[in-house]
């Protein structure tokens, strides 16, 4: 389940942080989660957007990702668009915040 999902990505962070040191790996990441959660988008969404706020996959990792493949680009339309705006948000949201 979901909730179990993120338990596990706790406990186990500093296992997946070895695991997931290039962007390569990140993509690799960002393609097994969309490969899990296929049938339930809104889950792919919340788990990405997880290892993005938790620093495993790095927002450009995640542009990169998305954006990488036409085909899968197609097959990912439902959530992309969430996906795209919630990786470039993120850094802009940090910008504003370090102007202030």
């Amino acid at each position: 389940s979901f909730s179990h999902l993120l338990g596990i990505l706790g406990r186990y962070l500093p296992v997946l942080r070895s695991v997931i040191d290039t962007s390569e790996d990140g993509e690799a990441a960002a393609s097994a989660v969309a490969d899990v959660w296929r049938h339930s988008p809104q889950h792919a969404v919340m788990v990405t957007d997880k290892l993005v706020a938790v620093k495993l996959l790095s927002p450009i990792t995640l542009v990169r990702w998305l954006l990488a493949d036409y085909d899968a680009c197609d097959e990912r339309q439902d959530y992309m668009w969430e996906l795209l705006f919630l990786a470039i948000s993120k850094p802009v949201a940090l910008v504003q915040t370090v102007k202030k």
